[in-house]
């Protein structure tokens, strides 16, 4: 198989599975609902495939809220420091001359990354 051919094959794989992957949702919402309204909790088909409309409660943590509040109450033991690179001052002790760029050269990490992107032309304007 051909570059010109693999990029065709691709478009198209691409473009019908995002079609599908948006029908999919359209179609779960759909049927979570109708579930809903006939009471039906789980259903099998004919060839064994289960469906089941199961209802979760997930919690979360307003952390902001919660740090405030042991704030407010003078609890610092629920309250943890982390330390990390602030980058505005490190430019700002590499302006003023107590670090040099040259030394943050070596911290710094490089690694190829290699990505296929794929952008639909714009409406009215496809090119060959």
């Amino acid at each position: 198989m051909g570059l010109r051919e693999l990029y065709q094959d691709y478009k198209a794989a691409k473009i019908r599975a995002d079609q599908a992957a948006k029908e999919e949702e359209k179609l779960k919402k759909a049927l979570k609902a109708a579930m809903l309204e006939a009471g039906e909790k789980e259903y099998r088909d004919q060839d064994g495939y289960l469906f089941e409309r199961i209802v979760q409660t997930r919690k979360s943590m307003d952390e902001d809220g919660l740090l405030a509040e042991l704030k407010e109450k003078g609890i610092t033991a629920g309250i943890k420091t982390i330390e990390a690179v602030d980058e505005a001052g490190v430019m700002e002790a590499i302006t003023a001359g107590d670090y040099s760029a040259d030394e943050l050269k070596k911290f710094y990490k490089a690694k190829e990354v290699v990505v296929l992107k794929m952008t639909a032309p714009k409406k009215g304007k496809a090119k060959k």
